[in-house]
């Protein structure tokens, strides 16, 4: 199989190449990304919650200027919850948890509904995901503020070749949200803030803390929830009869929609030691890619894989991962992108163009770590 030719990013879908690669190669390395690439369900399932597996280099080769662009951006990154084991990762994760209480979830979702009852445009479905966030972040926020500087962050983390142009925006971006949320953890500002700053005075994280975890929730909720939501939306207006499905079994809906439009593509770790798998020799210190889009559509685990089935049976999907990686936001995912299909309604989902205003419809983000 040429990899090179097959690349992901040159194929209006990258499922197709996940697909082949799943069947022909279901472990494979390749020496353009330095990583092994697994992609079968069980396989997948299975290392998620291996102890072999770490989400960081037991000894990470930082830059050798830590003051440099380069140095400061890691220095950031790693500080992520999604980027760390425990016992810090722990702790952050004990941090957070408040922010996803039922209250909360469904305060968002409440939000995220009113948002919509002009009707879903493009642009209104941003916003009303924008509106449920904010709420949980701190009442008032500048959503369209939040949101740039979730994507240039985000710009920063989509491949190993980083532009300065965008590690600059990043590194601005990261500038700025450290100011927001430091004001923000002062002043107890939403469930969040309240959370960090409790946290803050028990001695569990400090300013550089609270910033990572603001920027985890940030790009970790927006775009991923609202590429679902789209992938919702380009479904029911090709097929509006599955609307039907959705209002007789609506968390089977949602599900399956998490599944197709796993809005995580990858979980990314790292090898504390060696194992063959399949039997390929992976090595200490290897990168492992696990592709959670892949292994949503293996045709072992789930018979006709693109269809969207409410009812569909048998095992749970890997969207949000598992284990102690698992993502602590899935709550609120399902919930808002539950609440965005109840306010729009079928009739203005399926009239929507998503097209003619220039949105990606792949679903999912094309590089995370879960």
């Amino acid at each position: 199989m040429d990899v090179q030719a097959d690349a992901p990013e040159a194929l209006p879908r990258p499922t197709r190449w996940f697909n082949a690669l799943r069947e022909r190669a279901p472990v494979m390395w390749d020496a353009g990304a330095d990583s092994w690439f697994v992609t079968r369900y069980d396989d997948v399932a299975a290392l998620l919650t291996d102890r072999r597996l770490a989400a960081q280099p037991a000894a990470p080769q930082a830059p050798a200027d830590p003051e440099s662009p380069l140095g400061r951006w890691h220095a950031f990154v790693d500080r992520w919850p999604a980027f760390t084991d425990p016992p810090r990762h722990t702790a952050l994760r004990r941090a957070m948890h408040p922010l996803f209480r039922p209250g909360h979830v469904e305060a968002a979702a409440r939000a995220t509904g009113e948002a919509l009852r002009h009707g879903p445009t493009p642009g209104r479905l941003r916003e009303a995901i924008g509106a449920g966030l904010t709420g949980l972040l701190a009442d008032g926020s500048d959503f369209a503020e939040l949101s740039a500087w979730a994507e240039a962050i985000l710009a920063a983390m989509s491949g190993a070749d980083v532009t300065e142009r965008r590690l600059a925006e990043a590194l601005a971006a990261h500038e700025a949200l450290g100011a927001y949320a430091a004001a923000a953890v002062a002043a107890r500002r939403g469930p969040l803030g309240a959370a960090l700053a409790d946290a803050r005075e028990d001695g569990v994280l400090d300013g550089e803390d609270a910033t990572a975890v603001y920027a985890q929730v940030l790009t970790g909720a927006v775009e991923p929830t609202l590429s679902v939501a789209v992938y919702a939306v380009e479904r029911l207006g090709a097929e509006p009869g599955l609307w039907a499905d959705f209002t007789g079994n609506r968390d089977g809906f949602v599900e399956e929609l998490l599944r197709l439009a796993a809005p995580f593509h990858f979980a990314v770790r790292i090898a504390r030691e060696a194992f063959v798998l399949r039997g390929k020799e992976i090595r200490a210190g290897d990168q492992v890619v696990l592709v959670l889009l892949s292994a949503n559509r293996d045709p072992r685990r789930f018979p006709e894989p693109e269809r969207l089935r409410a009812d569909r049976e048998g095992p749970p999907h890997v969207s949000f991962g598992r284990g102690r990686h698992a993502c602590i936001g899935a709550p609120l995912a399902r919930r808002a992108v539950a609440g965005l299909l109840e306010a729009a309604g079928i009739d203005a989902l399926a009239g929507m163009r998503l097209d003619a205003d220039g949105w990606d419809l792949t679903p999912g983000m094309r590089r995370w770590l879960v």
